[in-house]
């Protein structure tokens, strides 16, 4: 049996809510999603997501996948001298718990299309936890 896989998702909040907007789609008026965010009768506002691509002017998208791997939130470090949003890198802790030899590495992908820039392998077993996971 495959693995279900990941997709990403892009939820739309919206920032000036009204009860008097019950039943509306708050954020109708963005041209740049197919998202939703209604205002339910009880003040709660429920959300659907539209499967997005990482680059939401384009809809262009980029995944990091390795076999076993279990990356970390990753950390987007801006180039000191950025001239775009994501000239920079991302930072995460990889695990690889079926893995005996070389568990864990700090892995550096280039933030604009997630290619490997470098890795720092260490011989120590780092726990996979709840928080520190991310599926991409």
């Amino acid at each position: 049996m495959r693995a279900p896989q990941p997709e990403v998702q892009r939820y739309v909040l919206p920032l000036d809510i009204h009860r008097e907007e019950q039943g509306k789609n708050l954020v109708s008026s963005l041209p740049y999603t197919t998202a939703t965010a209604v205002m339910c009768s009880d003040g709660t506002v429920w959300l659907e997501p539209e499967i997005c691509k990482l680059n939401v002017k384009n809809k262009e998208t980029w995944i990091y996948q390795e076999p076993d791997a279990c990356p970390s939130e990753p950390l987007f470090v801006q180039s000191p001298h950025a001239k775009d949003e994501d000239d920079g890198v991302l930072l995460s802790i990889v695990v690889k718990p079926r893995v005996a030899q070389r568990p864990a590495f700090l892995l550096i992908l280039n933030a604009t299309d997630l290619t490997e820039t470098a890795r720092a392998e260490v011989d120590v077993i780092i726990p996979v936890t709840l928080h520190g996971m991310y599926k991409p």
